[in-house]
């Protein structure tokens, strides 16, 4: 595993040397990238969420500045990022539109290198309150995966981008899946979260 502190040309030499490693992982686990980006790399910034910027032929991962310094959460934050590599899909004007699936599989992806990464821990993988139809959205595709361990690749055999997935590819990979999972995961993020605000905002009246 790598370590970040101590290298000659600052934090983002050690996220960059690993970057490939985290590549390959996502690949293994969940299928093959789609071409055009293969020139990837990371930077620290000091402002804005964790985010992807394609260019032509790549694309940049942006991780907060403010973990530079800690390499398990400059690793987890990247590996979210890294998901959306795989099959990098346009939703528009409108970021925040991705779906349950590929966002809930970011999270699921990002605790796995949180505990594993650059050395294994225990500590569990949280996200914080304001991100809980993250959260939630994880818990989604924990249920996929229990159903069904290599669900992700399965599906992209049948449609590769995971941003353009429906319900009935869902269906036609995952024998056995309640259609009710299968309708929860396609749904946009965004309306989740709508959702979850909904319900507490009820709960408190």
């Amino acid at each position: 595993m790598f370590e970040m502190e101590g290298i000659e040309d600052g934090p983002a030499s050690g996220i960059n040397a690993a970057l490939p490693l985290i590549l390959a992982e996502a690949e293994t686990l969940y299928g093959e990238r789609k071409p055009g980006y293969e020139d990837v790399r990371v930077e620290f910034r000091d402002s804005g969420a964790p985010c992807v910027e394609f260019r032509p032929g790549g694309a940049t991962i942006y991780v907060r500045s403010e973990i530079s310094d800690t390499p398990r959460e400059a690793f987890c934050e990247c590996a979210h990022e890294v998901i959306h590599l795989l099959s990098p899909h346009y939703y528009g004007a409108d970021v925040r539109t991705g779906s349950v699936l590929e966002e809930g599989l970011a999270t699921h992806f990002q605790a796995k290198i949180y505990q594993e990464w650059p050395v294994p821990t225990t500590e569990p993988f949280n996200p914080p309150p304001e991100f809980e139809h993250y959260r939630q959205a994880w818990m989604l595709v924990e249920s996929l995966l229990t159903l069904k361990p290599d669900a992700i690749r399965e599906i992209r055999n049948v449609k590769a981008t995971i941003g353009l997935i429906e319900e009935a590819d869902i269906v036609t990979a995952v024998r056995g899946i309640s259609p009710d999972l299968a309708k929860a995961l396609v749904r946009p993020l965004e309306t989740l979260k709508q959702e979850l605000q909904q319900r507490g905002q009820d709960d408190k009246d």
